[in-house]
């Protein structure tokens, strides 16, 4: 009696999905209809607590190092903490050009909300050794292959890198025009797209270090 029951209701089911069929080919629209309206909105970030960095190879997850903790709607969230050039390396005999041996990554995160755009600058300090200054050198950034906006929609514009001869003056690195740059942005510099120029004869045997000062304006560049 069970698997009679069983029959009769899946048999019903079917002729009744095909009696729908056939009526709605046949239906037509009803003049009158009715409307839904569907609303959204945002605030801008208050400004008082850190926004969260994001792993630069991979924005579905929090960052292995540490972010800058810096505070504000518009802020650098992250910058890798150290870049290298190498170790017990020879003397130069003629200027020579070193690349850098690891990524570099940065975020940029928007929350003000206002669409306004921001520029992002560099000012590398003298590289040194105690008191022993590595005369002439200089840092290069090439131009970035890879800015990337996480999860944007296909029209989204991206910031903008722009190469930099020579870092020891501020010069901006990443512009975001206006209308652009809102959320995080993220740009990764690969290894060897920041260089280390060493003019000959100004290299002693000891090692030299050098801070690289990333800075925000809250305007375009």
């Amino acid at each position: 009696m069970k698997k009679l029951l069983t029959s009769v209701l899946l048999s019903a089911t079917v002729l009744g999905a095909g009696l729908a069929v056939s009526s709605n080919a046949n239906a037509a629209i009803l003049p009158d209809g009715a409307k839904t309206n569907a609303t959204v909105s945002f605030k801008a970030g208050d400004g008082t607590k850190p926004i969260d960095p994001v792993d630069p190879t991979d924005p579905t997850k929090p960052p292995t190092d540490p972010g800058t903790g810096n505070p504000g709607n518009l802020a650098i969230v992250y910058a890798t903490q150290n870049v290298d050039f190498g170790e017990n390396l020879a003397i130069p005999t003629k200027t020579t050009t070193i690349k850098s041996t690891k990524m570099v990554s940065l975020e940029v995160a928007d929350v003000r909300g206002n669409n306004a755009g921001w520029a992002l600058s560099v000012k590398a300090d003298e590289f040194k050794s105690g008191s022993d200054v590595l005369k002439g050198a200089k840092i290069m950034i090439d131009k970035s292959d890879d800015v990337s906006v996480p999860d944007s929609a296909a029209e989204t514009k991206i910031p903008v890198s722009t190469p930099i001869a020579d870092a020891s003056t501020a010069s901006v690195a990443l512009s975001a025009a206006k209308g652009t740059g809102s959320g995080m942005t993220i740009d990764n510099l690969a290894a060897g797209k920041i260089k280390l120029v060493v003019p000959n004869g100004s290299a002693a045997a000891q090692a030299y270090s050098s801070t690289m000062n990333w800075t925000l304006s809250d305007t375009p560049a």
